[in-house]
């Protein structure tokens, strides 16, 4: 009679057991996928504008329309943002003119990027939320071009025109400036320049603005 017992009380407790192992490894993967939540997709796109915001805008630029607003979300990896001028003159190699790295406060907000071809500057803006206030940061870079802009007949300016992923470390193309001696110039949507490079060896000079989201600095 002992021996029935006996075996019964081997089983309860092997049972008990493997219920408790079953619960710690549930737990366990429980706890390992809320640690691994996925990052937010990270995006830049030109901004919806309100007609008032599209008034501001033109009072700040002096109605030139040669700078767009654009809307972006990044992480919290995300720190500096790095932008180049690529200069292009004709079949020469693509030489980048300047180059600006700042830190990067706002994960998501609203950016601004204008290129302004006769004085050669760049003027950029970023606004958003920081630890529950909005702030701002604009920016200027004033660059050197060793050759005279006027004798150009045409002179004509591109943006960034749809909704982009942003990948770390990789080149975003912001505007691009082209300066041409011909009067009719054929232009392409801006993203294909960077597909097909050498269609930029087509004008006198152009000068590609990129933007890179950066993790840390190198």
């Amino acid at each position: 009679m002992k021996k029935p017992m006996a075996l019964c009380a081997i089983l309860f407790c092997t049972l008990l057991l493997a219920g408790c192992f079953t619960t710690k490894v549930e737990e366990s993967d429980t706890l390992r996928e809320e640690s691994i939540t996925p990052l937010p997709e990270m995006t830049i796109s030109p901004a919806i504008l309100t007609v008032a915001e599209e008034n501001i805008q033109a009072l700040v630029t002096n109605s030139n329309g040669s700078g767009v607003i654009y809307d972006y979300n990044t992480n919290k990896n995300i720190r500096l943002i790095e932008i180049n001028v690529i200069e292009n003159k004709g079949d020469l190699m693509p030489v980048v003119i300047n180059s600006n790295r700042s830190s990067l406060d706002f994960k998501k907000g609203r950016c601004y990027f204008e290129y302004n071809m006769d004085k050669n500057e760049l003027n950029m803006g970023f606004q958003g939320d920081n630890n529950g206030y909005i702030g701002t940061a604009t920016f200027t870079d004033t660059f050197d071009v060793k050759e005279k802009t006027e004798g150009y007949f045409t002179k004509t300016q591109m943006h960034l025109n749809s909704n982009t992923k942003i990948k770390v470390g990789e080149a975003i193309p912001i505007a691009l400036a082209i300066e041409s001696n011909s009067d009719e110039v054929a232009t392409w949507p801006i993203e294909k320049y960077i597909e097909e490079p050498n269609l930029l060896k087509e004008y006198e000079r152009s000068y590609l603005i990129t933007v890179t989201f950066l993790e840390e600095d190198a």
